[in-house]
């Protein structure tokens, strides 16, 4: 995020596509066959590793939805 800021850009949103795509969804994919294939190991370090950018797309994801007060 220190370098994107570096170049210029203020919002997230040119990682949030990698963070939720490649580093999210499809780690946490390769974890699920790592387990099914019996390697823990890796099971471990890719679910973790794809749980975390997972989060941290969701967290950076700008919400559009507006609530009002109901009476």
């Amino acid at each position: 995020m220190f370098n994107i800021r570096a170049g210029g850009v203020m919002e997230p949103n040119v990682v949030l596509g990698m963070a939720l795509g490649y580093g999210g969804l499809v780690q946490l994919i390769a974890g699920i066959e790592e387990f099914v294939c019996g390697n823990t190991f890796a099971a471990t370090a890719f679910s973790s590793y794809g749980g975390f950018w997972f989060s941290f797309g969701s967290k950076s994801k700008p919400c559009r939805l507006q609530y009002r007060a109901v009476d």
